[in-house]
């Protein structure tokens, strides 16, 4: 009675692991040889043990990866791909967030920053970091419609709690004014908690009134490129008319799209997995996705 008594209390406390564990001191001869403090001792650790366990598969699932999978242990370093492995490893180990220091990730399209940048965010769960993991297109959504339910600075105080903040897809798209704005809002919030945005290859620095000027200036440039590109676009669509030789895109139709798009929002699939499945590249995809999020966002 007294032992039935004992594990539901432990099982009334949340402490189920030690409770399993108990019972199973009490059936299993090998443990009646072992002292008490030995045997205490083991239903602490296997209780710590499953309590660590269940914070950080918390933490991963709460960051929201795109690649949930991800870990610094199955990077490939071969030498064409030009990875320092030693500042990788060093990042690993989270420093810089104790720092405050910042990464930014360049490369071109499909050379794995993705992936990078979520085992790295791996590496601070394991460190029991809370991170959060977003695509800078669904952060700006999520801004607009935090803005539009007067839910915006309770928004941005989720934010700054967060000691790692993965932005991916940074300026892969054009901003439009509004979400310049919101972006810059976004680092002043950050700056004020201590975090900046450093680059050592652009030299830029958000902590200083220039480093700010020319974040606002590098977006600009952006969308200044994408502008052109469309423009010389229209003019090559322009010629070819005249000349008969341009007979349109065909549209493209995915029947199965929202069940894809529904599963990589869960976190079920990676983008490169959707990408795969709908039978397209990751960029048609991402507009794809921007385009069906932007018309859900005005009904």
């Amino acid at each position: 009675m007294l032992t039935n008594e004992t594990i539901s209390k432990l099982n009334e406390m949340h402490l189920g692991t030690m409770a399993a564990g108990f019972t199973a001191q009490l059936t299993d001869p090998q443990f009646q040889s072992l002292s008490f403090e030995e045997r205490f001792s083991i239903l602490v650790d296997a209780e710590w043990s499953a309590r660590k366990s269940n914070r950080l598969a918390k933490l991963i699932k709460k960051a929201g990866y795109s690649a949930p999978g991800a870990s610094i242990e199955d990077i490939s370093f071969l030498p064409e791909r030009k990875l320092d492995q030693a500042q990788i490893l060093r990042l690993a180990s989270c420093t810089y967030i104790r720092e405050a220091q910042n990464v930014i990730i360049l490369g071109a399209t499909g050379t794995g920053k993705t992936y990078l940048a979520c085992a790295l965010g791996m590496a601070a769960n394991r460190n029991y970091y809370e991170v959060k993991y977003i695509r800078l297109p669904d952060l700006l959504v999520e801004i607009a419609m935090a803005r539009a339910t007067n839910t915006y600075q309770d928004l941005m105080k989720r934010y700054k709690k967060v000691p790692l903040l993965i932005l991916d897809e940074w300026l892969l798209y054009s901003l439009k004014e509004t979400d310049a704005r919101d972006l810059l809002e976004l680092v002043e919030q950050l700056t004020e908690k201590k975090v900046e945005f450093i680059s050592k290859k652009e030299a830029l620095d958000t902590s200083t009134p220039s480093g700010r000027f020319v974040l606002t200036i590098f977006g600009a440039v952006a969308q200044l490129e994408r502008e052109y590109l469309l423009q010389r676009q229209k003019e090559g669509i322009a010629i070819a008319k005249q000349e008969g030789k341009y007979k349109g895109r065909k549209p493209l139709e995915l029947e199965n799209f929202i069940e894809v798009y529904e599963e990589w929002k869960k976190g079920n699939i990676t983008a490169v997995g959707a990408s795969k499945i709908l039978g397209i590249n990751r960029g048609t995809f991402y507009n794809r996705v921007k385009q069906y999020e932007g018309n859900s966002l005005l009904k």
